[in-house]
């Protein structure tokens, strides 16, 4: 991930945290933070650090997201952020979908719920493909930027 960060208009960054169970790929450092810091102060136990900003390309966004599925007994992965204003929504849920579609062909996300919450550019289209996951088999539960981020800890840490 750190190899492809430095190639990148943007940013990828991903620290694995062992032990944890709920995995983090949220957009930007201050969802980064505050959804880590939700997820403790409820008990729950992180799998990792990460976070893309800056409008990264979704081939980027695709190899972090490869990464945060591969990590170790992970029940849960918490996705998205606050309302972007420049990143393009469809364009980065677009390598998350694919990195989520990746990870399942080789087997990964068996019993792995999927949270999403965001908002910004072409969030519509975005968290509609993120939906149209569930037409494929994936545990996904989307939500728009009506719903509070710690909301979306809260259910996640309800199903572990």
């Amino acid at each position: 991930v750190m190899a492809v960060d430095s190639k990148i208009k943007g940013s990828v960054k991903f620290i694995e945290i062992p032990g944890g169970d709920t995995a983090m790929l949220p957009a930007g450092g201050g969802a980064s933070i505050y959804y880590s810091d939700a997820v403790v102060a409820r008990g729950g136990k992180l799998a990792n650090y990460a976070e893309y900003s800056g409008d990264p390309p979704d081939w980027a966004v695709e190899v972090l997201t490869d990464k945060v599925c591969s990590l170790p007994g992970i029940k849960n992965i918490i996705v998205g952020g606050a309302i972007a204003n420049f990143t393009d929504v469809k364009k980065t849920f677009g390598g998350i979908i694919n990195g989520f579609r990746k990870a399942k062909s080789e087997g990964k996300l068996k019993g792995v719920k999927i949270w999403v919450r965001r908002g910004g550019p072409r969030e519509k289209e975005g968290l509609d493909a993120m939906r149209a996951l569930k037409d494929e088999g994936f545990d996904i539960n989307v939500f728009d930027r009506n719903t509070p981020l710690t909301d979306i800890v809260d259910k996640a840490l309800q199903n572990t």
